[in-house]
């Protein structure tokens, strides 16, 4: 844990040089990385947002419940984005 990189007193200052902590992408991120442009891109085509749905449908049946959340809530953006543009207001 990154807690434990740091000095707990005065006298270990001296021996920790530096500490550098990254944040490394978790399944969340590379959902909407792999999503987001797709559909904001692709909200005016029909077959765009067809096959982003079937991908999004096949993940949820077949990955496990934990990785479904974000999923759902892809699906529900993609959803949203298409009503608004076959209505137009997009």
């Amino acid at each position: 844990m990154a807690s434990d990189l740091w000095p707990k007193d005065a006298r270990q200052i001296e021996t920790v040089k530096s500490v550098y902590i990254y944040r490394t992408p978790n399944w969340e991120d590379f959902v909407q990385l792999g999503t987001t442009e797709i559909r904001q891109y692709g909200d005016d085509s029909i077959q765009v947002q067809r096959r982003l749905r079937a991908m999004l449908e096949d993940l949820m049946e077949t990955l496990p419940e934990r990785r479904a959340r974000i999923l759902h809530k892809e699906l529900a953006l993609l959803a949203t984005s298409s009503k608004r543009a076959l209505s137009g207001s997009g």
